[in-house]
């Protein structure tokens, strides 16, 4: 083939067609989930969003919502005896999961095969889209709080409506990282193929804090997802090389999507630097927070301005510093992605601390924070992530020359993409 190497899933197209064996896309049209909102109550006071998406499983009629997590991997779904979200279309298979996440919880079960539909908050009649039945999924029979020792799941009783295991509210974490799954129980939307005119990719749009807007994800993206010219264009971080998406066969990517410096300043002349940041989109997160390597140069940097406990551990950011993140789009631009005065109300202001474990890089987790200000759009065909600004400026109050200087202040309008001519 001459021009550009195809991406993992056009390949296993082009094999196909060269062997007269071609089947439809899944998604040959672009439509839209909504997504349901909810709130929940704040350390600090007030509550933060968090969001759900419903859907079923093997067949079954009636959905349940699932947290809706762009930073969790694939789809781990509570499983009981009269768990009604599952149907009968379901192959359990004989490996074991064992799923850890950042919040404490842990899923065990065995990984199954099985179709996800997706439904209209609260209907049971409008399936939106439905997948083919060999998708793997986390049958979860059990679901613990290992930061409490508490256990969520399976319900002391059998029978009727069961509460929801996380967070009161949810029936499991469906998650939409891009980073390759345990055992193929992967991002979902990774998995399908895409045709007709539509890339593979989708949009994720939860609407400004405080805003009436419907939060929902666009699946498959048109060609005017890809031209407007209000969205700034970063180039996502690789997976390792040779891991593909199950189904699909498209491209994985880093946990960490994007990288940024990050500039920290208070009074009396307190200030932190650290580049080259990793971002961890991660709409499961209500604040941001840095997991730091410990012994580093990055822990040497932040401890002017975090708070330490008696252990000599970083716990979270000091109150009142000015906190900038700075990107580099897929031009080589400097773009100011995000600007505001640290605080100590989670959901709000909040930035948290936590030591790598295991000895990694440094890096953040950013949360709900750009999905505050931006349309995220995730192009798996391109591999770039576009952020499109829910109120668009003005013409003229975007362009800013972003200061070289590690302390340089940046000056702009608040939650703005501002870009300036690298160099």
């Amino acid at each position: 083939m001459v021009g550009k190497a195809m991406h993992g899933g056009y390949w296993l197209l082009a094999l196909a067609m060269a062997c007269g064996v071609v089947r439809a896309a899944d998604v040959e049209q672009v439509y839209t989930i909504p997504l349901e909102k909810f709130d929940l109550p704040a350390s600090g006071g007030g509550t933060y969003p968090k969001y759900g998406i419903w859907l079923s499983l093997g067949s079954s009629t009636t959905p349940q919502v699932f947290e809706f997590d762009t930073g969790g991997e694939g789809l781990y779904a509570a499983h009981s005896a009269d768990a009604a979200w599952w149907g009968a279309d379901v192959t359990e298979e004989t490996t074991s999961i064992d799923k850890n996440f950042g919040s404490g919880l842990e899923y065990t079960g065995k990984v199954a095969k099985t179709s996800v539909a997706f439904y209209n908050p609260h209907s049971t009649t409008q399936v939106l889209a439905t997948t083919a039945a060999d998708y793997k999924v986390g049958k979860s029979e059990h679901i613990v709080n290992t930061d409490t020792s508490t256990d969520l799941w399976p319900p002391a009783t059998v029978g009727g409506n069961p509460k929801p295991p996380v967070d009161g509210k949810f029936y499991g974490d469906f998650g939409l990282s891009l980073k390759k799954g345990d055992h193929g129980i992967e991002n979902v939307f990774a998995q399908l193929s895409y045709g007709g005119g539509v890339t593979a990719g989708y949009i994720v749009s939860l609407g400004e804090r405080g805003s009436s807007q419907q939060p929902g994800i666009q699946v498959g993206l048109a060609a005017s997802d890809l031209t407007n010219p209000d969205t700034v264009w970063f180039t996502m971080a690789a997976g390792p090389a040779g891991e593909l998406f199950e189904h699909s066969g498209l491209e994985t990517y880093a946990a960490e999507l994007i990288s940024a410096s990050l500039y920290l300043s208070g009074a009396g002349g307190k200030s932190a630097t650290l580049s080259d940041l990793g971002l961890n989109l991660d709409t499961g997160n209500g604040s941001p927070g840095i997991l730091y390597q410990q012994d580093s140069a990055d822990e040497t940097a932040l401890t002017p301005v975090s708070n330490v406990d008696v252990d000599g551990n970083l716990t979270g950011l000091q109150d009142g510093l000015q906190l900038t993140l700075v990107g580099t789009d897929a031009n080589g631009n400097s773009v100011t992605l995000d600007q505001f005065l640290t605080g100590s109300t989670y959901g709000t202001d909040l930035v948290w601390e936590e030591y790598r474990g295991d000895g990694q890089e440094t890096y953040m987790n950013i949360g709900q924070l750009l999905f505050e200000k931006y349309a995220v759009t995730y192009d798996l065909e391109n591999g770039q992530l576009g952020l499109t600004p829910y109120a668009v400026p003005e013409p003229g109050t975007a362009a800013m020359l972003l200061l070289g200087a590690a302390g340089a202040l940046i000056v702009g309008r608040r939650w703005s993409v501002m870009r300036s001519q690298a160099g």
